[in-house]
Parts: C-alpha cells; sequence; structure tokens
C-alpha cells in the first residue's frame, strides 16, 4: 500500500532565455519568419501530479502517481526520470502527445508560457476503473479539465474506503461554481486554491464574503494560497492567516503552488498541526521560487528545522470574532 498517490498532469517542461527581447508595456515582440537565438535552455518532468509526487517523495513517504502519457520521446523521457527517482508510475496511454510547455523567460519575474496539454488534458471514466485499484492511504487530485462526474467517481471511491483525500481544482473546474462541484467538496478532506480560483469557485471579489461561502458549503480544511500576501486556512471556527518567507532571489514561479500544496497536505499526514503545514508549504514554495525548474528546489524533511525555515508568523482568529483581511 502507497503513503500517497498522485493523480493530475505530466508533461516536459522546456525553458528557453531570450533576454534582448522588445518589450511594449507588459508585451514581448518577436520578428517573423526569422531565427530567433536564445541564450540558453533546459527542460525538466514537470506537472501537477509528478512536482507533488517528488516533494511527497522528498518528504520520505513511499509515493505513486497515477499519470497519462502519449506513445512518444516525451512520454519515455518522464517514465525513466521517474524510475531514477524511485517514483511508482500507473500510466494511461493515449493517442494524444503527451503534455509540454514553452517558457519564455526574460527580464521580467513573470514568463512568457505556451501550454500544449495533450494526454494530460482529462481524466475519463476508463481511468477511474484503474484508479480504484491503487491501495492507497492519502490522495492528492491536482488541477485538469475532467468533468466534474469523473470526479466525484474516484472521490466517492477513496472516502467510503477511509482515504484522506485533497484536491486542488484548476480555474476551469473552480469557474463552475460551488453548487456544480459539491458533489466532490462532500467527499473532500482538504480543498486547495489560488486567489484567482478562489474568487472563480465563490463568484465574488471580496475576499470576507469568499470566506463565508466556504464556509457555508465545505466543512473541511480550505487553503487558499496568495503569492506574496501568503496563505489563508479555513477550518472549524478557526481562520489562520500566515505570512510568507522573503525569497533570496526569484530563479522560476513554476510548481511554486504545487510546492506549497504537498509540503503542507505532507506535515497533515504527518499529524503536524495547521500551523506547522503552513509554515512547511511557505517554506516548500520560497525554496521552489529560488530554483529553476517546477520540482528541483524541494526541501526534504530535515530542512524544516534550518534556521532560515523558523521564524513565522501565522495569526489564528475564531471566526465569529475576527478582525477583517
Amino acid at each position: 500500500m502507497y503513503d500517497i498517490l498522485t493523480i493530475g498532469t505530466a508533461s516536459l517542461d522546456f525553458f528557453i532565455y531570450y533576454k534582448k527581447s522588445v518589450k511594449e508595456k507588459e508585451n514581448i515582440v518577436l520578428p517573423f519568419d526569422f531565427k530567433t537565438d536564445v541564450e540558453k535552455a533546459n527542460f525538466f518532468i514537470g506537472g501537477g501530479a509528478i512536482n507533488t509526487a517528488l516533494s511527497f517523495k522528498n518528504l520520505g513517504f513511499n509515493v505513486a502517481t497515477y499519470i497519462q502519457l502519449g506513445k512518444d520521446f516525451l512520454g519515455d523521457y518522464i517514465k525513466k526520470e521517474l524510475e531514477k527517482r524511485k517514483i511508482k508510475y500507473f500510466v494511461d496511454y493515449s493517442k494524444k502527445t503527451t503534455a509540454f510547455s514553452f517558457f519564455i523567460k526574460t527580464e521580467k519575474e513573470d514568463d512568457v508560457i505556451f501550454v500544449h496539454r495533450g494526454a494530460s488534458e482529462k481524466l475519463e471514466f476508463k481511468d477511474v476503473k484503474k484508479i480504484k485499484k491503487i491501495k492507497v492511504k492519502n490522495v492528492y487530485i491536482g488541477p485538469s479539465l475532467s468533468k466534474i462526474a469523473v470526479l466525484k467517481s474516484i472521490t466517492s471511491y477513496f472516502k467510503k474506503n477511509n482515504v484522506f483525500l485533497a484536491w486542488n481544482p484548476s480555474y476551469f473546474q473552480a469557474s463552475l461554481g460551488i453548487s456544480q462541484i459539491k458533489a466532490v467538496l462532500n467527499n473532500l478532506d482538504v480543498l486547495i486554491l489560488n486567489k484567482k480560483e478562489f474568487e472563480a469557485l465563490t463568484n465574488e471579489k471580496d475576499l470576507e464574503k469568499q470566506i463565508e461561502i466556504i464556509i457555508k458549503n465545505f466543512s473541511g480544511i480550505t487553503l487558499i494560497t496568495l503569492g506574496k500576501e501568503g496563505s489563508i486556512c479555513i477550518f472549524k471556527d478557526k481562520i489562520y492567516k500566515a505570512e510568507t518567507f522573503f525569497e533570496k532571489q526569484v530563479v522560476d514561479k513554476t510548481g511554486a503552488g504545487d510546492a506549497f500544496s504537498s509540503a503542507f497536505l505532507g506535515a497533515l499526514i504527518l499529524k503536524k498541526d495547521i500551523k506547522e503545514a503552513l509554515r512547511w508549504g511557505s517554506a516548500n514554495a520560497t525554496s521552489t521560487i529560488e530554483h529553476l525548474g517546477a520540482n528541483v528546489g524541494h526541501l526534504k524533511k530535515q530542512d524544516y528545522n534550518k534556521l532560515r525555515w523558523q521564524k513565522f508568523k501565522v495569526i489564528v482568529s475564531n471566526l465569529n470574532e475576527r478582525e477583517k483581511i
């Protein structure tokens, strides 16, 4: 039996460095019909299922991942890399090509990103049968374009078998609204969202109203990551507002959300309290941002004892008596 199963996307991420781009406000202007030289290039395995699996592995868990790949050299490379890192993978092979992304890096902190979702676009009911055969104690489901009916089938099965369940819906899934995803929410222990996903899910821009809506509709742990503004966690009658660690340098923001989610969940599975889980999540996300590649900077369990990751402020308030965030 595996400690954790991650379900979601698998891709190959290509990074190209183009420092001489002509910028007009927020745009990059490139010439047509002209070979544009780049300073350097790198590539790494990535995708939500893989990033979180590697992070969980760093915490000492016995990890498996369920991914979708094409029968191509990209998929072969991903499998070889997972084997090297001793991650057990279960693969659904698609007629589509393996997913990949191109990141154009410039002087700006944010990248220009091209994404081909390919084989990893969404889970189908045929995947449900395969997933149900995997014996596991905890499950993390990452963002995708999967239909809610498919996710309901997966989460209902695991809930019946007392499996600890966490889901990070994609913006597309969150934008369906709470009423449409309620069937999945009812099966979850943890719901993870970023700022934009939280706004899409609640159809509200005011944070206080967003919080009120989620309290009425979900009884588990809700984690909202807010980037440089830190994070918020809501559970039972408490709300936790956490700061973030200051990064030494911003190299690559890819995978920061996956890093936060996996470290947060890993801490909970290891019976840490929510304040400690928020510290782990923030530390892992910050470390990831300081490295190139979505899963290169993941912290190991012992790293959280280092002095750099100790000073961390979390304000805990009663939901009925809190000041406005």
